[in-house]
């Protein structure tokens, strides 16, 4: 029990819990064929009692747990839910002995039901409470046959399953029958403890291992950040420098000269957007940061925002831009990420729509959630790529054809966004006649 974290034996309780539902419909309904199906002569009053005090038993499970699972002041400890799990399997052993002895002792054909209930509890109980347990529920079991055999209490049997106590064959039947089902049940409760502390050992590896991995993701995030930093600071200063020669400012620049600072404006350029990026992606899948800043905003005025700064793409190709956006709607996200997801997306549009296309950018105001639609008539993308259009560094071959600039980094870092802000973000493509990406967000 003691390598077991506490969430995951309050899991594994709540998982018998909904088990010992199953387990209650089999009894009732065996108990009913038995009545009136096979019409054997059994105490069904007793039983169906112990039907109902198993069943109230596993409604009191399942308040305690709801109770210790909602209530903000409980103070649960791994010793509380031991104690609630060994009660439980006390319980049940208890009431399925009592269960057993009603519908015929030994020659019930339900007694195996041990094993399962035992190999079940070694999942939940320390292995010397494992045996504990079973053996108590032998004991029991026993002393009830022995009473029964004597007729100090009513013995029940089931025709055909066996000889009844006065048989010459009888104490041959008891000691083999019970002796069977002792040593199997022992040596299931053996195995099944071994199993799972074999894998209890295996999940606190994975465990450290996970933990040790986060660390070092944590390390790199932390290193890519510090070598875009470094990166970022030339490149915005070169690209400033090529500005100032290229509007004139330090004289004349004509000819082969103007085209090959152009170009070296123009390489720079796209080197500074990939160091935006990997900053932003390193940024987003830091440990770290969890959530975003998010607050109300009008859903026109991040859209706007992120046109007006890409209104140069947008003139340099003649692209004609349609929006139906209503000024009602309103979102609750961090704006400056996601006019970050808005500007990766609708640059993609740009950029992979042939001069003078058509981007239409509408939004939905629907009962759960706020949904966006950016659709173009470009290229489109091909089936064989619809599904990794979202992966890291994954660029589709028509776009690497018409475009040879591009990081593939955009749309991981608008769908990192998205799930952080528990919406959801996805494609539908059809090649050469368009795009649309949809992004659903909750209101």
């Amino acid at each position: 029990m003691k390598n077991i974290r506490l969430d995951e034996l309050s899991k594994r309780l709540y998982w018998f819990i909904n088990i010992r539902w199953l387990a209650i419909i089999g009894v009732i309904a065996s108990i009913n064929f038995a009545k009136f199906f096979l019409l054997l002569q059994l105490p069904y009053t007793f039983l169906y009692l112990m039907s109902g005090i198993l069943t109230i038993s596993n409604i009191s499970y399942l308040a305690f747990y709801s109770y210790s699972k909602n209530s903000k002041s409980r103070q649960l400890n791994k010793k509380l839910i031991s104690s609630f799990a060994n009660l439980q399997v006390f319980i049940d052993l208890i009431i399925l002995t009592l269960l057993l002895y009603g519908t015929g002792g030994l020659h019930s054909p339900f007694i195996y039901y041990y094993l399962f209930h035992m190999v079940i509890a070694s999942m939940l109980l320390a292995p010397f409470w494992a045996f504990v347990q079973g053996g108590i529920a032998i004991g029991f079991f026993s002393i009830l046959t022995m009473l029964s055999v004597y007729h100090i209490i009513p013995h029940y049997s089931l025709p055909g399953f066996g000889p009844d106590p006065g048989d010459e064959v009888y104490v041959f039947y008891f000691v083999s029958r019970l002796g069977g089902l002792v040593s199997t049940m022992f040596i299931m409760i053996f195995m099944a403890c071994s199993i799972s502390k074999r894998l209890n050992r295996d999940e606190e590896l994975l465990k450290q291992v996970n933990e040790e991995l986060t660390q070092a993701n944590e390390e790199k995030s932390k290193y890519i950040i510090q070598v875009t930093h470094e990166l970022r600071a030339p490149l915005a200063a070169i690209q400033g420098y090529l500005k100032v020669a290229l509007e004139g400012y330090i004289g004349p620049v004509e000819g082969k000269l103007r085209e090959m600072l152009q170009n070296i404006n123009n390489r720079t350029a796209n080197m500074l957007s990939m160091v935006n990026e990997l900053l932003d992606l390193a940024n987003l899948k830091r440990p770290g940061r969890t959530s975003m800043e998010k607050e109300p905003y009008s859903a026109k005025t991040l859209v706007n925002r992120t046109m007006h700064l890409l209104e140069n793409q947008f003139s340099k190709k003649k692209i004609n831009v349609q929006t139906q956006i209503d000024d009602k709607i309103e979102i609750l996200v961090d704006a400056e990420q996601f006019c970050i997801v808005l500007s990766n997306i609708i640059n993609n549009a740009i950029k992979y729509s042939r001069p003078e296309g058509v981007i239409n950018i509408n939004t939905q105001k629907r009962r759960h959630h706020v949904l966006f639609e950016i659709q173009d008539n470009g290229i489109g993308i091909p089936d064989k790529d619809l599904k990794h259009v979202f992966q890291e560094y994954y660029r589709a071959q028509n776009a690497v054809s018409m475009e040879k600039d591009g990081s593939g980094l955009g749309l991981a870092i608008a769908e990192n966004i998205i799930k952080k802000h528990n919406g959801k973000i996805w494609v539908e493509s059809e090649e050469e006649k368009g795009t649309t990406f949809f992004i659903e967000l909750p209101v």
